[in-house]
């Protein structure tokens, strides 16, 4: 039972690393893609989808931390209450810049100022 148990954990976590590597590869390759195609795009406009491109990976090596860390979750942890509302602002303050495209396109700089303006007054960023 104790073999079959570490056996069926060892394949989830070959599965989840299998998957984690092909997910992260995505923003990698999309980056190099916008490097090769850049010479009709905007400094702002690159720069811009980078970022998001590297908080991609930044959200995939933390999962990938998280999930390292599942045997030794007490030795890493300290549980305690937090105020839900501090959550999701920083949650919505990290995500921001990922959501702040117009059919598929970058907003401009002035829609997301007002962008954040809406949000901020709505939540109180």
């Amino acid at each position: 039972m104790i073999l079959k148990s570490f056996i069926m954990r060892k394949k989830e976590h070959q599965d989840f690393i299998m998957s984690w590597i092909h997910e992260v590869k995505l923003p990698i390759t999309a980056s190099f893609m916008l490097m090769r195609n850049s010479a009709d795009k905007t400094v702002d406009y690159l720069v811009d989808k980078f970022e998001d491109e590297l908080h991609k990976i930044e959200n995939y090596v933390e999962q990938a931390l998280y999930y390292s860390r599942i045997d030794s979750f007490s030795k890493d942890y300290f549980i305690t209450e937090i105020s839900l509302n501090k959550v999701i602002r920083e949650s919505i303050k990290k995500s921001i810049p990922s959501c702040l495209y117009i059919n598929g396109l970058p907003s401009q700089y002035g829609m997301k100022r007002n962008l954040y303006k809406v949000i901020a007054n709505g939540l109180v960023l």
